[in-house]
């Protein structure tokens, strides 16, 4: 299934491009596949079996309402495909196909301990300079429970070995 939506994703990254419309479609896109994440009700939908493509088509179509042309054909031929569950992957696809568009590299900077804003930009500049691309960060720190766990263990084990070096 992984092939069928980068070959989805792949023909409208496409047909946005030799159109002109990337960055409009790649905003369409991105709002659709945010609202469907937030929706239990329309992911139902797009994934009920025994409702036709063509109501699908009807609905996606709706929901588009005036957005960006090509976009909102896009659904429609999806889903006439068969394929409108499978649209949040296809997405994400589409984002990949974005970032390597747009030279952007998407890292996770993770630490040992909380980072300052200069320190983090600091480190994210590094990155940058060393790929010669634009990068997206998020930045996760380490939590404080599992140092004290780390410690804890430690303690643990310590407190063994002098039990056993007593004894022996």
């Amino acid at each position: 299934m992984a092939v069928a939506h980068r070959i989805y994703a792949e023909a409208l990254f496409g047909a946005a491009k030799d159109a002109g419309k990337l960055a409009e479609v790649h905003e369409a896109l991105t709002d659709f596949a945010v609202a469907l994440a937030e929706s239990p009700e329309l992911r139902a939908v797009l994934r009920n079996p025994q409702l036709e493509s063509k109501a699908k088509s009807a609905i996606l179509a709706d929901l588009a309402g005036d957005e960006e042309p090509l976009f909102t054909h896009f659904l429609q031929v999806t889903a006439e495909k068969g394929r409108a569950a499978e649209l949040e992957e296809i997405a994400k696809e589409f984002e990949r196909l974005m970032a390597r568009e747009e030279r952007r590299l998407t890292v996770e900077l993770t630490t040992a301990r909380e980072l300052t804003d200069t320190e983090a930009k600091a480190i994210l500049k590094q990155i940058e300079d060393a790929a010669g691309r634009k990068v997206e960060a998020t930045t996760s720190c380490c939590s404080r429970t599992s140092s004290r766990s780390w410690r804890r263990r430690g303690a643990r084990g310590s407190s063994r070995r002098s039990r056993r070096s007593s004894s022996g």
